[in-house]
């Protein structure tokens, strides 16, 4: 216990690469029960695990804090480019939009026109009702491209608006084909990676520590008279020994008064209960060596009384 206890101290707060290390061996031991497919597994394992540290270890990356940080910051720099994507993309569909428009106004204009050559209300109205499908949506056109309407023909506008696009495009290919942004996409998907697998490390852990501290309050009931650090040393040293099982054993066996230890105690109070106990002993060893002294000798209660009577009498 007492080699143990040192061990306890020197262990500290794991950093993430320690979590990610973790979550892969018992990725490894999971692995070991399977039917086939060991070997792959392992190797896989090994490869992402190398790949995540290999990342952390570049970039100075410890505690879950900066973890988070520099996600973030890479998300940002992600929703930075991505924002330059989506603008462009936005003014090619609105120049898109314009030559749909411009489409259906060429195709609709004689529908119009020839609803206003009829004179009589009757028929007008007779004509627009039959064609209402194809006026709407000649009104509609006419409304979206009023800014760019002209006399004469709209060719111009349209190819100027088909060369808009197809510029808009290539800038937005040359955008995504970018290695920078490509190399941030892989970042933030190794990011995303190893804080998945630190939070199921996390989690996996937390859960031990609920295993390990039922059996504490199990076999155990005065463990609320531990440090809390301590208590803390103790449950981290439980799930990182080989010995975990043996120790948690004897943690059983020291509260069913099974075992008994020499070493310090490390219970508040155990220590002046074990001092006033160690009294009491003595001064029964000392009562009972006396007794046997006076059982040696021959001598009884009654004349062990009278000594002292006898001495007072020689003196007078």
């Amino acid at each position: 216990m007492k080699e143990m206890r040192e061990e306890i101290r020197r262990i500290e707060e794991p950093t993430v690469a320690d979590m990610v290390m973790k979550y892969y061996d018992h990725r490894n031991e999971v692995a070991l029960a399977f039917d086939h497919g060991i070997h792959a597994a392992q190797k896989t394992n090994l490869k992402q695990m190398n790949k995540d540290c290999n990342y952390l270890m570049s970039n100075s990356i410890t505690t879950p804090d900066e973890l988070e940080e520099v996600i973030q910051k890479k998300k940002d720099a992600l929703s930075e480019k991505e924002g330059v994507i989506k603008e462009k993309r936005g003014k090619v569909k609105e120049y898109q939009d314009r030559l749909k428009s411009l489409d259906n106004y060429e195709k609709y204009k004689p529908v119009f026109e020839e609803s206003q050559k009829l004179f009589f209300k009757a028929k007008r109205s007779e004509y627009q009702k039959a064609h209402r499908r194809e006026l709407n949506q000649y009104h509609k056109a006419e409304r979206e491209l009023d800014p760019y309407l002209v006399d004469g023909s709209m060719d111009a506008a349209r190819e100027l608006w088909n060369e808009k696009i197809d510029a808009l495009e290539d800038e937005i290919t040359e955008v995504l084909e970018d290695k920078d942004l490509q190399a941030l996409k892989d970042e933030i998907g190794i990011l995303k990676d190893i804080k998945k697998d630190e939070k199921r490390q996390r989690e996996r852990e937390k859960a031990l520590k609920l295993l390990i501290g039922g059996l504490f309050v199990k076999h155990l009931p005065d463990y609320m008279l531990y440090e809390d650090a301590e208590m803390e040393r103790i449950v981290v040293a439980a799930m990182e020994s080989e010995d975990c099982r043996n120790m948690i054993e004897t943690i059983r066996a020291e509260a069913e008064g099974k075992t008994e230890t020499t070493e310090p105690q490390t219970l508040k109070g155990q220590q002046k209960a074990t001092e006033i106990a160690e009294s009491e002993d003595t001064e029964n060893d000392n009562e009972s060596d006396e007794d046997g002294l006076a059982s040696e000798e021959g001598f009884g209660e009654d004349e062990v009384n009278e000594e002292p009577k006898e001495d007072e009498e020689s003196y007078d």
